[in-house]
């Protein structure tokens, strides 16, 4: 067995470290033919300077013992790692630095930063709880350096030997190295003056050489399948880890593109997650990485190009503007540009990327520490037919399963690969766990399915990074989605997208922002180059109705024009929207019979025909409804809430109650909020302040920020007869989040129970300037009349105040 020399470099001060870790190497010394030496072994009456010199120089490995005293020592940082680094630039040491203490030892102009700290995760040995499990850890990554050294020594022809013997290629073939002196002597007289004949000449030489060294290597790959299937997870470690890839890996990478009869998809596709990680996970970005994607890609291979396309944006978009000085790479990117397909995939991925949609996934960050994973390629690895763990799982199962249907519903599962790998290695093993799910776990996992459904295959295909990255225990790569993504706010936008898709994506930002006037304009762009686009119209038409003064004229106008496209169903359910915001009921049926009979008891049908009768307030109607709803989709709180709320319409507090604690088991949890204030207001209504004050508190505490929990907190107090200063507090809290109509209606429930009457018609006026509707407005101040009769206030004034808000509104309309 080859024998290797290790070479300690530390501070004085930190002796005890190293003499720990020397206790911990002991059977690596012992069995693994490793030789340690350190200062202290200086023989009396020898130079240290010299002999740490020569120890240095037989040195294969050099162990940097990282604490502020060895940076502070000027023989251990500028005498002994300078010329460490000297040997490791010349390949002939490895260099891993143990952290022993927290220090800046990745300062940015510091070559320390460029190797793998240790123990795991750079986390120094003080800092752990058991010094001991530190150093086992350390010892452990130690043994992969040891083998990837003697691996190297094998592959040149040194094993069996001392360390210390030269390296010649004097046994190799005669002709061999003939042509390496002819290359190296033809490469050395290349200059500016060089002819083409000159260059050609040079290639044919290169080419010869290249077939010569590698052409058995390939009659190997072609010819033996066992060995061919090995070769991309070799390929794998290799890029995954590489800064720069070399030309023959470059090579080895076009082959398995290009060979399509020996290689399978599934194997290109591990080969492009490898390059993407491989260029997010180093600072500086290589063309070449992303002109691979760009070449998978057009290749336009089925369960391949997506991939392709997925990692392309993600690196791109992570190295923002770095990839714009690369002319031929912006060229190439430019012609995407007129591709239908890639368009539509670039919208899904921007979607999912600026709404962390790749958050949402089905995953348990455990399977990872299933073997099967030790394995970064099987991260990737796409669950393709008649894969080994999949036949393996039914195999062990064929008395309790029926293959065909099993394989079909594991495949057409829209669940992350690597998920149905662990959920078949489970199955084999006989530990998978069956857990039934109900209520808010079922629907946020159907949620998740709808995501991946939505968004095939990209919502996957970025989950797969997304994990990886956050959850792989022997991942080395940032995690670059801690910082917001979106192509739109980068300089790719005007490269990569077509005009409508460049004026899409601004327009969705605008929109994320609240900022509808803008995004209206960017929408407005887009339909003068396409004024039936779909996508745009029903967007400006929500954008109109979601400014301060919603324009429903405008967004009927745009709405209309695409409500004959078929599965319309969402154009008409906002066109009857529009109807019941401006009161038109008569048009509002008129849309909601088309509806009906195109699309006989969808979802979103029944629920603006629920809002529809509620309008009409028709509550029993509303009941039916929502009965029916709750029938054809239980697993939807939708149906369950709109029950309720008809039930608190028509007086029915306890059934109100019942169906609104329902909606707690199923909802997801940013609807709780509104439904713990659904369940104040009815315990209110029953004369139970303790419950209402209870769940008014629940909702508030649910989400602070959101202002309808803190108005019903506020509000709470006051059909409760509760604190009123209470009261105040959270209602003007409320204001300073929203200056929402309903929070000024409160506030002037309250100024009006503590006898600022003046103050209170203030409030109310605030109340009814911004529901824009009369009928909303008497409906919500004759359910709290009550409430406000057990504060002395008398039925006709209640009535007289209601009567003067209403005229001050209709006294003001012409006006505006």
């Amino acid at each position: 067995m080859l024998k290797l020399n290790l070479f300690y470099s530390y501070s004085q001060k930190d002796e005890q470290y190293r003499e720990e870790l020397e206790k911990s190497l002991v059977m690596l010394r012992r069995y693994d033919a490793l030789n340690d030496w350190h200062f202290r072994k200086i023989i009396p009456g020898k130079e240290w300077d010299n002999e740490i010199r020569k120890e240095l120089e037989e040195a294969d490995i050099v162990l940097l013992l990282i604490s502020r005293e060895f940076l502070s020592s000027s023989y251990c940082y500028e005498v002994e790692f300078k010329r460490a680094l000297e040997l490791y630039d010349q390949g002939k040491i490895a260099i891993v630095p143990i952290i022993l203490k927290e220090c800046d030892w990745k300062h940015e102009k510091s070559p320390i930063k460029r190797f793998e700290g240790l123990p795991k995760n750079g986390l120094p040995v003080n800092k752990w709880d058991d010094i001991d499990s530190a150093f086992y850890d350390i010892t452990e990554r130690l043994k992969e350096t040891i083998e990837d050294i003697r691996r190297k020594h094998t592959i040149a022809g040194k094993d069996m030997v001392s360390s210390a013997s030269p390296y010649t290629v004097e046994n190799e073939n005669t002709i061999l190295v003939q042509a390496l002196e002819v290359i190296q002597q033809e490469t050395s007289k290349l200059d500016h003056n060089s002819s083409k004949e000159d260059l050609e000449k040079l290639e044919i030489l290169k080419r010869e050489l290249y077939q010569s060294l590698f052409s058995g290597f390939h009659e190997k790959i072609e010819n033996i399948p066992k060995l061919r299937e090995k070769l991309p997870e070799v390929l794998f470690d290799r890029i995954y880890i590489s800064e720069k890839l070399d030309t023959v890996t470059i090579q080895e990478i076009q082959n398995i593109r290009d060979n399509k009869h020996l290689f399978r998809w599934y194997e290109r596709k591990v080969i492009i997650d490898a390059i993407t990680l491989s260029l997010i996970s180093f600072k500086k970005f290589d063309a070449k990485k992303a002109n691979l994607l760009i070449d998978f890609l057009t290749d336009f291979e089925a369960g391949v190009w997506e991939s392709a396309l997925t990692g392309l944006v993600i690196s791109l978009v992570h190295h923002q503007n770095k990839w714009g000085r690369f002319d031929d790479l912006k060229k190439r990117l430019q012609t995407l540009q007129h591709n239908e397909v890639v368009q539509e995939g670039l919208e899904s991925i921007e979607i999912i990327l600026r709404h962390k949609l790749f958050t949402k996934s089905i995953f348990n960050t455990r399977i990872f520490y299933n073997s099967f994973f030790d394995s970064p390629i099987n991260c990737f690895l796409p669950f393709y037919d008649n894969n080994k763990i999949l036949t393996n799982a039914i195999e062990t199962n064929s008395t309790e399963i029926d293959s065909d249907d099993f394989t079909s519903f594991i495949t057409e599962l829209p669940l992350l690969d690597s998920f149905k790998y662990a959920l078949c290695l489970s199955m084999q093993d006989g530990t998978i766990a069956k857990t039934k799910l109900v209520g808010g776990k079922k629907i946020l996992y159907n949620e998740k399915l709808r995501f991946s459904r939505l968004f095939e295959p990209y919502q996957n295909l970025i989950c797969d990074y997304y994990n990886f990255l956050n959850h792989y225990p022997k991942n080395k790569s940032n995690n670059i989605f801690i910082n917001q993504f979106s192509i739109a706010k980068t300089k790719l936008k005007d490269v990569i997208l077509d005009k409508i898709h460049e004026l899409q994506f601004a327009a969705d930002v605008y929109i994320d922002e609240k900022n509808y006037v803008d995004a209206i304009n960017k929408l407005l762009d887009l339909l003068k180059i396409d004024e039936l686009d779909f996508g745009g119209n029903l967007k400006i038409a929500e954008c109109y109705v979601k400014l301060k003064k919603p324009d429903h004229s405008s967004a009927l106008y745009h709405l209309k024009k695409i409500e004959n496209v078929k599965n319309n169903v969402s154009v008409l359910r906002e066109i009857i929207e529009c109807y019941l915001a401006t009161n038109n009921l008569p048009s509002a049926y008129e849309y909601l019979e088309k509806a009906k009979l195109q699309h006989p008891d969808n979802k979103n049908v029944l629920i603006v025909e629920c809002r529809y009768y509620d309008k009409k307030e028709k509550y029993e109607k509303v009941v039916d409804i929502s009965l029916k709803g709750i029938k054809l989709y239980n697993d939807d709180y939708s149906f369950v809430f709109l029950a309720g709320n008809a039930y608190s319409s028509l007086g029915e507090h306890d059934l109100a109650i019942k169906y609104f604690l329902d909606v707690l088991d199923i909802c997801p949890p940013e609807k709780k909020a509104s439904t713990f204030g659904s369940l104040a207001s009815e315990y209110a209504e029953i004369n139970d302040p303790k419950s209402a004050l209870k769940y008014a508190e629940l909702g508030y505490r649910t989400d602070t920020k959101e202002w309808k929990g803190v108005t019903t907190y506020g509000r709470a107090f006051i059909l409760a007869q509760g604190d009123m200063k209470l009261a105040r507090h959270y209602l003007e809290k409320s204001l300073s989040i929203e200056k929402s109509a309903i929070t000024y209606g409160n506030l002037g429930h309250l100024e009006l129970c503590e006898g600022n009457l003046t103050k209170a018609l203030g409030y109310y006026k605030k109340c009814i300037d911004g529901l824009k509707d009369v009928k909303a407005f008497e409906k919500k101040f004759n359910m709290d009349e009550k409430f406000l009769l057990k504060y002395e206030i008398s039925h006709k004034q209640y009535n007289d105040i209601k009567n003067e808000i209403i005229k001050y509104y209709n006294d003001q309309k012409p006006s505006e």
